[in-house]
């Protein structure tokens, strides 16, 4: 990709926003899952971020467990908050243990109740640090969702995982407008900033300077997250 965006700057610029596709991420299937969402998929290194593990469901469930892997090298968990949770039962306070690089969750909802046919809400609240500008892999392993149905089936169905991109300290997010995607509007605001008055939250490279460069990491960015 690269080598053609170098050869042909400008035509790759006027272009960008009939090439550039939606990265939809946090769009959450239909059915019975348990998923992880992040307040930015593009978190700095050296600063706290959080990650939510939520449940929904299309049944009455009063009861899940399971565990969160992610990579020990690369993130650190600094503490758990329930203070939202939908889980009023705990069959033991979460736990984390940042050499096996692991959460771990059980507890019960005393009252389920659906909304519309739904039943949704948070379980917790994960506070990291990052300490690499890598992609990383976060999932959801061995995990149940237990319908209030007397018998205590696992209805579960999908578990979403999710994959972050930590950035280095001082460069700007690729998700420049903050609607937990990077689209062509993203690339678009770069593009119109090159040439005008230096302003860091274009800066997604970290040079001190807005120009083409910006637009590549953005564009590898997309590259990564296909």
């Amino acid at each position: 990709m690269f080598s053609v965006i170098k050869k042909h700057h400008r035509k790759a610029i006027l272009s960008v926003p009939i090439l550039f596709l939606l990265i939809s991420r946090g769009e959450v299937p239909p059915g019975n899952v348990l998923f992880l969402k992040p307040v930015s998929y593009f978190p700095e290194i050296g600063s706290p971020f959080s990650i939510e593990l939520n449940l929904r469901s299309n049944v009455a469930v009063n009861a899940t467990d399971g565990t969160i892997h992610f990579p020990a090298q690369y993130l650190t968990v600094d503490r758990i908050d329930t203070s939202r949770s939908v889980i009023d039962l705990w069959g033991a306070t979460p736990e984390w243990s940042n050499s096996n690089g692991a959460i771990t969750w059980s507890g019960g909802i005393i009252k389920p109740s659906l909304v519309s046919g739904k039943q949704e809400g948070n379980i917790l609240r994960a506070i990291f640090y990052a300490n690499k500008a890598i992609p990383i892999q976060l999932t959801i392993d061995d995990a149940t969702l237990l319908a209030n149905n007397g018998r205590g089936d696992n209805v579960l169905e999908i578990t979403g995982g999710i994959r972050i991109f930590p950035r280095q300290k001082g460069f700007a997010s690729p998700d420049i407008d903050n609607d937990r995607h990077v689209t062509a509007r993203d690339v678009a605001q770069v593009v119109m900033a090159m040439g005008k008055r230096y302003n860091t939250i274009y800066d997604i490279n970290g040079d001190k300077n807005i120009d083409f460069k910006d637009v590549s990491m953005i564009l590898d960015y997309y590259d990564q997250l296909k």
